[in-house]
């Protein structure tokens, strides 16, 4: 389900609202199966889940210059971390319940601008921002480690930024109109951490 609406404001601005959920069942899981002293795993929809968010844009258009902002809040649950995560075999007699999913990013944040500069050169930046995936943490049974099932994707890793840069020349020769661009990725030289480790949250410490 959907429903939200888009406004212009004069003859430059607008901006948009929309609220969303969506319900997801049929989901792929992998069950456990015994045959004699045989075990074996089947593929089969049985999961469920859901989503649901808002996402509002504003938009500026003008003569030389014009940019966008992009934002989106949402939740992504289901009853499974992944499609094999219940292949342990272990059955508990207790209703499932839904926890945040892994492709969960519950904040979103995209702007972009382009402007007109001498020589006929258009230039561009587009900037993002989103939540870092959530994570299982580790903690210590005594003296051991183990993954807090418990407590399923409870913390959440670092986020992603980027920053691009690009501009783009149209030169016409030969009855022909060519276009050359430049395009800087990454302008400002943002490490973002990929992967971390469950112990302490970060990419370079295994604790």
């Amino acid at each position: 389900y959907s429903a939200g609406f888009n406004v212009q404001v004069g003859q430059n601005w607008s901006y948009s609202l929309m609220a969303w959920g969506k319900n997801m069942d049929q989901l792929t899981k992998n069950t456990f199966q015994r045959s004699g002293v045989y075990s074996y795993y089947i593929s089969e929809n049985g999961d469920y889940g859901s989503s649901k968010g808002i996402d509002l844009t504003l938009k500026f258009r003008g003569r030389s210059f014009g940019s966008q902002l992009q934002y989106t809040y949402s939740i992504a649950k289901n009853n499974s971390e992944y499609p094999w995560a219940n292949v342990s075999g272990q059955y508990v007699d207790a209703p499932s319940q839904e926890n945040l999913a892994y492709y969960d990013r519950p904040h979103d944040l995209t702007y972009y601008l382009y402007t007109f500069l001498p020589f006929g050169i258009q230039a561009g930046l587009t900037a993002f921002y989103q939540s870092g995936y959530p994570y299982t943490p580790i903690i210590f049974k005594g003296k051991d480690p183990a993954e807090d099932l418990r407590h399923p994707n409870s913390k959440r890793g670092p986020a992603y930024r980027n920053v691009n840069l690009s501009f783009s020349k149209y030169l016409e020769a030969f009855k022909h109109k060519f276009s050359l661009g430049l395009n800087i990725f990454n302008i400002f030289d943002i490490r973002n951490a990929w992967d971390i480790y469950a112990l302490t949250g970060k990419p370079d410490d295994p604790g």
